[in-house]
């Protein structure tokens, strides 16, 4: 048996000029430590490397965290790679030991791709091991329901009679076409007071600022899906300044 008394780790790496002495280093160290390895392709890839997680929502942005690598090895592992050329490597990234995407992945065209890694600690350990990555299907009409309503308009002058447009609503996201209902809810208040045509907020009164400047209403959208979406809006009332209606007359002295 070799005695390594006294030995450093660099001073065994300046020993090592060739492949052999390489290995008979190794499997010395290994029958000293108690370690049974395993060879592959000639190289010393006795440990295996592993991946917290290999699946990966479709559609999700270029850069999304797909999962960690880590190894059994009995020392650290710092290194890992994705070798050009190899599978389906050219469509994914490692960050330091984070797998990402580095490409817009739609399971309706393909749910599955595999990649090769290699770890290494740059000397001695190293191992290449396969990696499927799994595609999960998205309800993508779920996931494109209505997030917002907008209004185009949310004032409207003092006076003007029943019937007349504040404003129009279009709606974020989801799938056209939209319909427009007045709901109960918060803010659900002056709903009796206007009325929706179509996509159009209208009147059903003549407004006057000097006894009410402001009106709640809540409005929801309904997409083609069935999907819908509720959220409250102030509507302003714009003081106009007003002609004479009157005259008096004070008595003379």
């Amino acid at each position: 048996m070799l005695n390594f008394t006294g030995w450093t780790v660099e001073r065994i790496r300046l020993q090592i000029k060739r492949k052999e002495i390489a290995l008979y280093l190794f499997l010395s160290f290994s029958c000293l430590l108690g370690i049974n390895p395993v060879f592959a392709d000639n190289n010393l890839a006795y440990f295996d490397i592993l991946l917290s997680s290999n699946t990966i929502e479709e559609n999700k942005d270029i850069g999304t965290f797909i999962g960690e690598f880590s190894t059994n090895a009995p020392v650290p592992i710092p290194f890992y790679s994705l070798p050009e050329g190899e599978n389906d490597n050219d469509l994914f990234d490692i960050d330091g030991k984070d797998l990402k995407s580095a490409a817009n992945f739609n399971y309706e065209s393909r749910d599955s791709y595999v990649i090769t890694v290699v770890a290494t600690n740059g000397v001695l350990f190293t191992s290449t091991q396969n990696f499927t990555i799994t595609v999960i299907d998205v309800n993508e009409e779920e996931k494109n329901k209505p997030t917002d309503i907008i209004l185009s308009a949310t004032n409207i002058d003092e006076n003007q009679p029943a019937g007349t447009t504040v404003g129009t609503f279009s709606t974020v996201d989801g799938a056209a076409p939209y319909t427009y209902t007045l709901v109960k809810g918060k803010d659900d208040k002056d709903n009796d007071v206007f009325s929706i045509s179509g996509s159009s907020l209208v009147t059903n009164i003549a407004f006057d600022y000097e006894a009410k400047s402001s009106y709640s209403i809540r409005v929801q959208t309904t997409d083609n899906n069935g999907e819908s979406f509720s959220k409250p809006f102030t509507i302003s009332i714009n003081d106009v300044n007003e002609a004479p209606t009157n005259i008096s007359l004070s008595p003379s002295s």
